[in-house]
């Protein structure tokens, strides 16, 4: 028995179910008169159930114990399931139900959204019996549980980024591709256009969304000939695509030939029994063409390579990543695997990444053809080009030796020529970065003010030489302690050292001190004549920054601390209790 009123942002019901499979014609009544022993416990932690083309109940308690300071909704996290109906019961009485599913008009759901979410009200102090009926004619995937309305909020916004992410990535590849066809008219961009089409028409359906905002009503279109078409439309236009950019008809053997029209006839006789055909049928004959098709593309790209094609590698690679999103989404749907959010959206990141090397093997095939066409007049402008090596060769060098000097006066203007750290200018720049940067990533910074103990007593007992080489250790020292290339170190001034640390939290802030003090505490600076200990204080500040005219106050803050450490003894870390 779960308590709802115990839910802080989800639970899920899978453990606490008991399920049993049931014919169509089977009512609440039914249900409710058959004995426990009838009942399977569902004692695992994934949410499938296989292929099941039966309705399965499933049957669970909850109680309110208190009044609920929120919402709790009871969500079935898959939007493909073809009826759905909830019936909280007390009794014999009926104190909701609710339905949904895709074989019923969107509008019947009790909330608006592309998965099943219903609301849980219930009295208080109350055992309340809930039964989840499903019946659905392609995967039974069940991840049924208990969430806040915060929660579920939180959810579809995560999702929606992901979702507009990856539909950024497919429109930002149509519109590539169509102007490329539009200069070159190669018709394998067009076959390409299709391909990308088909593949973000199958996602939108698979998703959710075809079903919430265009197909409404599934006497107008169902919602799994929906999925069963862009299927289709989508192997088929790959198939389409790879012929044309591997030029079966002319490059490849017999073999080839035969087995890649074969599965352009498969597909295309996919498509059609779209129209037709059973929807669990129809889904694993093209789950299994598919995965031919995909391993078809493997076989064509490796052979390629082999051959010396240079755009065959990442077509090789694009198809090979696809083939293991694939096999993930087939082990989760046939419940081989744990189920997981990912699995469920395999086809989809496998998709994006796949679609996303072909373009970039399109792009490495018009370089190499580019290739060919330079070779060809670079034939016809030998005489010119050797008349121009010469002037060419000094204008290289003068331009080799003017970016030397460039860069030896860059790093001279931003660097201590003492210790190769930063100087202050240079960190006060960077120092503002990092603060606005921090700002606006919501991120934690730590400022490290330095100074070296006692060090003008080394100057005067050792001389400034031996100093210097105080100082050159001490840059040597804090390089080597810090480890993030996020970080930045300078020479504030005289034995001063400045350190900002973006990213990291107070503990580890200060962790970085304290191995700084420890390091320097156990080093010993030598010159071959004399030898001599030295000891740092630290100031160490931390901050969330929110405004950049702030950014001072944390270096100030620093200091502080740093003379704090410097009146209680040296040697150590002073920080805010």
């Amino acid at each position: 028995m779960t308590d709802i009123a115990m839910v802080d942002t989800r639970f899920n019901l899978i453990p606490t179910l008991h399920y049993i499979a049931a014919k169509p014609e089977q009512t609440l009544a039914d249900i409710q008169s058959l004995d426990d022993e009838s009942w399977q416990v569902s004692r695992q932690e994934h949410r499938n159930f296989g292929h099941n083309q039966r309705v399965i109940w499933f049957r669970t308690q909850l109680k309110k114990s208190h009044p609920l300071d929120a919402p709790i909704f009871l969500r079935v996290d898959y939007p493909h399931h073809d009826y759905i109906d909830l019936y909280l019961q007390q009794g014999d009485q009926t104190l909701a139900h609710f339905e949904a599913g895709d074989e019923r008009s969107f509008s019947s759901r009790p909330i608006e959204h592309r998965t099943f979410l219903a609301p849980v009200e219930i009295p208080t102090s109350e055992v309340v019996d809930v039964y989840l009926r499903i019946q659905t004619s392609g995967l039974m995937m069940v991840p049924i549980e208990l969430i806040t309305q915060v929660e579920a909020v939180k959810d579809e916004s995560v999702l929606l980024l992901f979702v507009g992410l990856y539909f950024g990535v497919i429109i930002i590849m149509l519109i590539y591709n169509t102007f490329i066809y539009t200069s070159l008219r190669d018709s394998t961009y067009l076959y390409y256009l299709m391909y990308v089409a088909a593949v973000a028409a199958q996602q939108f359906t698979l998703f959710g969304f075809g079903f919430q905002y265009l197909w409404l009503e599934p006497a107008v279109v169902s919602n799994n000939f929906m999925i069963m078409f862009t299927s289709g439309l989508m192997e088929t236009s790959a198939v389409l695509f790879v012929i044309k950019f591997i030029r079966l008809r002319r490059m490849r053997s017999r073999f080839d030939r035969t087995a890649g029209y074969s599965l352009l006839a498969g597909s295309l006789a996919m498509l059609c029994a779209s129209f037709f055909m059973n929807f669990a049928t129809f889904i694993t004959v093209v789950n299994i063409l598919g995965l031919v098709g995909v391993g078809c593309g493997l076989y064509i790209g490796v052979k390629g390579w082999l051959m010396g094609f240079k755009a065959a590698r990442l077509f090789a690679t694009a198809w090979f990543i696809y083939l293991m999103f694939i096999g993930w989404y087939l082990l989760d749907s046939m419940g081989a695997i744990d189920s997981t959010t990912y699995g469920t959206y395999a086809i989809a990141i496998g998709s994006a990444i796949e679609l996303s090397l072909l373009s970039f093997a399109f792009a490495d095939r018009m370089n190499q053809e580019k290739e060919l066409r330079l070779h060809t007049q670079n034939t016809l402008i030998n005489v010119q080009r050797a008349m121009n090596e010469d002037l060419d060769s000094k204008v290289k060098q003068r331009t080799r030796a003017l970016e030397e000097a460039n860069r030896k006066l860059e790093y001279l203007s931003t660097t201590d020529g003492l210790t190769g750290l930063f100087n202050r200018r240079h960190f006060d720049e960077e120092y503002e970065r990092l603060y606005k940067e921090s700002i606006n990533n919501k991120q934690p910074l730590a400022v490290l003010m330095i100074d070296v103990d006692h060090f003008k007593r080394l100057n005067d007992e050792y001389g400034h030489a031996f100093g210097d080489r105080c100082l050159i250790r001490a840059g040597e020292l804090i390089r080597q302690v810090l480890s993030s290339p996020y970080d930045i170190c300078a020479r504030y001034g005289g034995e001063e050292f400045i350190i900002a640390l973006p990213r990291v939290n107070h503990s580890h802030a200060r962790q970085v001190a304290e191995s700084l003090r420890y390091a320097f505490s156990n080093t010993i600076v030598s010159d071959g004549r004399v030898a001599a200990s030295m000891t740092i204080s630290v100031g160490l500040a931390f901050a969330m920054p929110t405004d950049i005219n702030q950014r001072e106050v944390l270096l100030k803050n620093a200091d502080n601390y740093l003379y704090q450490a410097k009146n209680n003894g040296r040697n150590q870390v002073a920080i805010a209790s």
